[in-house]
């Protein structure tokens, strides 16, 4: 218990902490399409390749009529200029597969 009390105390703590959380969002329209097909043709190969980015931890996607949105969480401490040229460097090498 005292060794307890003696770790709260020492612990350094910190009321606004600074943690650099990078996120992307990606947006890649396809005008007149339904969200089903945006899906099928869009989000589903798009979180692929963006899921094989180093250093992603989360991704979501949205597909709504007309286009997707996907948002990449990397993992702390990527700085964002290095986040967003991987994210623009892997879809543009992969720019064959939109439609």
């Amino acid at each position: 218990m005292l060794l307890g009390l003696m770790a709260i105390v020492i612990t350094p703590k910190e009321e606004e902490p600074q943690i650099d959380v990078t996120f992307a969002d990606v947006y890649i329209p396809f005008p007149g399409a339904s969200p089903r097909e945006v899906e099928s043709l869009v989000t589903n190969p798009a979180e692929q390749i963006v899921s094989e980015i180093n250093g992603i931890d989360k991704i979501y996607s949205f597909s709504q009529p007309g286009g997707a949105m996907i948002v990449a969480i990397f993992e702390v401490g990527i700085p964002r200029s290095e986040a967003v040229v991987k994210i623009y460097n892997k879809l543009y090498s992969n720019n064959d597969w939109m439609p």
